[in-house]
């Protein structure tokens, strides 16, 4: 029986010691404070205060409440880790205790006296003064007392520690073979085993640190929702101590978790991708299955908003935009930069979802990367083939670009992979070589510096200090060379005059800049004289001036290649692709006139073109509309599109032509028109009268356009424009106040007056859309915040019954900032009210009455609760709602808060 107790006050303290832990670990900075400090340094002295009082919690909120006010302060954040270790410190040492004694009355039940007594003092070492276990142990001493010798007392303490270290619990056995050994001091058994439990019980508490560390980082990551790496430690610290039911526990809750990262990651890399390709409407997609699989990361709504906000500004201004994408797109496609048309036809696409053409595009587009990768892989052999001989012939650079290639087009392949490693090493080798091959030119340098000044022994020093760096001919042959120098003094005369003759040529041809024949010149002169530099750097200097003319005629010749291109697509009228290759015009000489000229210009040319364009397309369409507008008789409206047309194009014959027409048969109907004419100003004038004034305009426009030369109706639609613009004057005037109010009602949160606020600017001036995006961005504010859902399923409500509905009383944290959220819609045809209670079981605190309009559409009713005070100083825990007069079908009633 009382194992059996123990046993459930183990599991019970298991329970709350999981609870506990819990709870330090998610209070925060939500608590609500006896005390609250107002600065850094009253928070650090009343979390002292309450540290050294044992006070735990208390002291761990204010060292939080310190760190926000010091959001980095290593002494709080100090004094917090502390905390937490010390209370888990206590909830172990009381674990430990009931599983020893559950143990040893195990042991006791079974007259394994020894045994228990041992376990009981293990108890007693855990919580010191235990009364129970002293209890115990002294029942087995008054059992035991005469019952045994020495030779069994000293056996069953040899025996009770070895099972002491089977049970990890080394400081008992430590404490039994000891006890044995004072037993028989001259046994050398006991000795030895202490050795041995005192290097088992290093061992042990070396891996519990590295369990404790693991499982540290698994928490850490878990509390910042990284469940991948959680998993990992969770996994490290399992294989530490396999028996660790809890740790297998927490791998099977978050494996799950992990496994959604890892897929909400690789959907985020397809989704990030289509939005860099402008793929807007896939990028969507692909965004909104990676909010499914990951709902609380805030990125994927972020990127969903940003994808609205550019396709909304993009739609603003469909056709222009679209065929702006599209222009761009066939011109990027034309000059084969696919990567960026493909991102053009996606945009235009995105706009219009519908449209075959940039679908074709893109299909092409796939096409030719497809036949690309095709013909990589086909090629695949003879890249392998390219890189190794490259390779063999220790061209790394080159073979490394191979290798790469060939891995892109086959990942998989080990070869190439194990070449790029090799090249890495031999890559590592060849940069020491370089430091010894600079330290050998530093020398030669200085040896060929003393063969300049004629200082022949010092040079042949220098150029055999160089030969101990690296074996190489060159210093060899100019020690030789020296030698034979100095061997031929005598002849030296002879050659200086032949050597002082040629270079005398050879600087002539060069003044004449006949490269060609003063190179040949200068190197006739080093034949004569090896060791003089002046030719070799003449011929050097020679080099580079033919090299710097091959590249500078190689740049002439594209970028004569691209001004050529661009005149021809100017010719085309394509000047988005002429600019572009002005551009790269530019890049090669940025400097040039000519080319900077012809941009400019041709800029001016696109601006023009596209006016012209923009002027076709209003005459096509006023020709259009007047054509129309003839053939249903309209003749004066007509007339005045065919005027409209001509004044686009002045001599346009056919517009000319249809107004003669038009004067002739308004002639032949001038009575008929004097007839229109006064009544559409007797119509005009009683609009005027009646002050629909835009209508008016309208009337006086056609009696206008009956008789042009008529000032009255000219006069009539100046007035009436002033006034119409006069009374919009005072409309937008009492608008804007009218969101002055709103939004001032906003920014207090007061959002329920800020509805009605909106909702009475909307009246006022319905044509403006912000109303109507403020009161929808405050019930996405009211349902996103949500706390309770108290009624979530369709509810009907019959005229005059009450319907009660409860839930669990808010948080007193967040009563004063909450708001009720209703959706519900008239089952009948008459305006009537719906009016709503709140209380706590048979106590009704207040209430609230909202009106029903007539319609059968659902409306949001959002009403601000927080303000009442016996909503947030009481726990209510139920709402009760009576519809009037009317029947009534509720969708949705939330407890939310702002934010």
């Amino acid at each position: 029986m009382l194992s059996i107790l123990n046993k459930m006050k183990f599991i019970k303290r298991k329970y709350l010691k999981q609870l506990l832990l819990l709870l330090v670990l998610l209070v925060g900075s939500n608590m609500v404070f006896s005390q609250q400090a107002k600065t850094y340094d009253e928070a650090i002295i009343i979390g002292d205060k309450n540290f050294e009082a044992d006070k735990l919690l208390d002291a761990k909120a204010y060292y939080q409440m310190a760190l926000k006010f010091k959001s980095d302060d290593e002494y709080a954040k100090k004094q917090i880790d502390k905390i937490i270790e010390e209370m888990g410190s206590r909830i172990d040492k009381e674990d430990k205790y009931l599983e020893i004694i559950m143990v040893a009355d195990k042991l006791y039940e079974n007259n394994k006296l020894d045994e228990a007594k041992a376990e009981y003092s293990k108890a007693m070492a855990v919580i010191a003064g235990d009364e129970y276990a002293k209890e115990q142990i002294d029942k087995i001493e008054s059992t035991q007392k005469n019952e045994k010798e020495n030779l069994e007392n000293f056996n069953k303490l040899i025996s009770q520690g070895q099972q002491n270290i089977k049970n990890n619990n080394y400081d008992d056995a430590i404490s039994n073979f000891k006890k044995a050994g004072k037993i028989f001091p001259d046994n050398k058994q006991p000795k030895q085993l202490i050795e041995e439990a005192k290097a088992a019980k290093t061992e042990f508490e070396s891996k519990a640190e590295v369990y404790a560390n693991e499982v540290e980082m698994a928490n850490r990551y878990i509390n910042v929702k990284n469940y991948v790496e959680a998993v990992k430690h969770l996994k490290a610290a399992l294989e530490i101590f396999p028996e660790e039911w809890a740790v297998e526990q927490e791998i099977v809750k978050y494996e799950p978790l992990a496994a959604k990262q890892v897929e909400y990651n690789k959907q985020i890399e397809i989704a990030d991708e289509l939005y860099v390709n402008k793929n807007y409407s896939a990028a969507r997609k692909a965004y909104e299955d990676a909010t499914a699989l990951w709902p609380e990361n805030s990125y994927t709504g972020d990127m969903i908003s940003r994808i609205d906000e550019q396709l909304g500004e993009k739609m603003a201004n469909l056709e222009a935009n679209y065929s702006k994408s599209i222009k761009a797109a066939d011109s990027l496609f034309n000059i084969k930069e696919f990567d960026k048309a493909g991102s053009e036809y996606n945009l235009a696409l995105s706009l219009k979802p519908d449209e075959n053409y940039p679908k074709s595009k893109l299909q092409e587009i796939e096409g030719f990367y497809a036949k690309e990768k095709a013909k990589l892989e086909q090629q695949y052999a003879s890249i392998i083939s390219s890189a190794d001989s490259l390779f063999d012939i220790k061209n790394y650079n080159a073979s490394k670009e191979k290798y790469t290639l060939a891995l892109s087009i086959r990942p998989d392949d080990q070869h190439p992979k194990d070449q790029l490693k090799e090249i890495e090493t031999q890559l590592n080798l060849l940069a020491d070589q370089k430091q010894l091959n600079e330290k050998y030119d530093v020398i030669i340098a200085s040896a060929d510096a003393f063969v300049k000044d004629k200082n022949y022994e010092g040079a042949i020093n220098k150029y055999k200090e160089a030969l101990q760096v690296k074996d190489d001919e060159y210093p060899k042959q100019r020690i030789t060379e020296i030698e034979n120098v100095i061997a031929n003094a005598a002849k030296q005369k002879e050659i200086d005059a032949k050597y002082d003759n040629q270079m005398s040529l050879a600087n002539r041809l060069l003044d004449e800049k006949n490269y060609a024949d003063a190179r040949t010149a200068f190197l006739a002169a080093a034949e004569i004289k090896p060791l003089e530099s002046e030719p070799k750097e003449q011929i050097e200097n020679i080099d580079n001036i033919l090299r710097e003319r091959l590249l500078q005629a190689e740049l002439d010749a594209k970028y004569q290649k691209l001004i050529a291109k661009s005149d021809s697509l100017i010719k085309e009228n394509n000047f988005e692709a002429a600019i572009i290759a002005l551009n790269e015009a530019l890049k090669l000489k940025p400097d040039d006139v000519f080319a900077t000229n012809k941009l400019e210009e041709v800029n001016k040319q696109k601006a023009e073109y596209e006016k012209q364009q923009e002027l076709i397309k209003q005459y096509e369409a006023a020709i259009k509309e007047a054509d129309e507008l003839l053939a249903q008789k309209e003749y004066s409206q007509a007339k005045v599109s065919y005027t409209e047309a001509l004044s686009i194009n002045p001599s346009d014959k056919y517009a000319t032509k249809k107004i003669g027409e038009i004067n002739i048969i308004l002639k032949q109907m001038e009575a008929e028109i004097n007839r229109k004419y006064d009544e559409t100003i007797a119509k005009a004038d009683n609009l005027f009268d009646a002050s629909n004034l835009s209508e008016a305009v309208v009337q006086y426009k056609i009696a206008s356009s009956l008789k042009p030369e008529e000032l009255y109706p000219k006069n009539k639609i100046a007035e009436a424009n002033t006034l119409i613009e006069e009374k919009l004057k005072l409309v937008r005037n009492e608008y804007n106040l009218a969101i002055a109010d709103a939004d001032k009602l906003y920014a207090a949160k007061i959002y329920d007056k800020a509805i009605t606020a909106y909702q009475k600017a909307d009246k006022i001036f319905p044509e403006e859309s912000y109303p109507e995006e403020m009161i929808k961005k405050i019930t996405n504010l009211i349902e996103t915040n949500a706390i309770v859902d108290v009624i979530k399923t369709k509810t009907t409500i019959n005229s005059k019954n009450t319907e009660k509905v409860e839930f669990e009383p808010i948080r007193i944290d967040v009563r004063k900032s909450n708001y009720i959220l209703v959706k519900a819609r008239n089952l009948g045809d008459n305006e009537f009210k719906m009016i709503f209670g709140y209380g706590i079981g048979t106590a009704k605190n207040g209430g609230f009455v909202v009106s029903v309009p007539a319609d059968s559409e659902y409306h949001d009713y959002i009403i601000r609760v927080g303000n009442q005070y016996k909503w947030f100083s009481e726990d209510n825990n139920w709402i009760s709602i009576y519809p009037e007069n009317g029947d009534i079908e509720i969708s949705l009633l939330r407890i939310s808060k702002s934010d």
